[in-house]
């Protein structure tokens, strides 16, 4: 995967962008392996061994979802891990959510916030342009404790 990578861009020094770009692709996978298991077992409301006896979802041969599932989702780790985060997850108001969809943050602080231009944002300027709703925050009084507390 990596080969295919570099492959697409042109750069003298690609190796010392080795480890990010690795990073990115770990971040990807993650992301991408908890949209299976919500999508396809989660909001369907069944359990892992019917999502397991069932047809993988697009793009997944059957023998990658059984590892998948057995492997992955139905690991110790995973099984004390997963309910914490949704339970840590339930203490963050959701109005306060990043609302960038699949823009990624760097891309809001390159364009929007003139990171091109060599400007360097402060954090509560990525803060509000992560989480506005038009042109304001949805709930001021929570941003507004939050900010305090980003400023010290």
């Amino acid at each position: 995967m990596r080969t295919a990578l570099t492959d697409v861009f042109c750069n003298e020094n690609m190796e010392s962008y080795r480890e990010h770009v690795l990073n990115h692709m770990k971040e990807f996978w993650i992301n991408w392996r908890s949209d299976l298991l919500r999508y396809n077992v989660t909001n369907k409301k069944i359990t892992l061994k019917i999502a397991f006896n069932r047809k993988p979802p697009n793009g997944l041969d059957e023998k990658e979802w059984k590892w998948l599932i057995k492997e992955v989702y139905s690991s110790e780790d995973f099984k004390k891990v997963s309910p914490r985060n949704s339970a840590n997850r339930v203490h963050y108001p959701k109005e306060l959510a990043h609302r960038t969809g699949s823009k990624p943050f760097r891309q809001v602080i390159w364009k929007d916030l003139g990171g091109n231009k060599g400007m360097k944002p402060k954090l509560v300027d990525i803060f509000h342009s992560t989480r506005k709703k038009g042109t304001s925050l949805p709930n001021f009084e929570t941003a507004k404790k939050l900010v305090c507390s980003l400023d010290t």
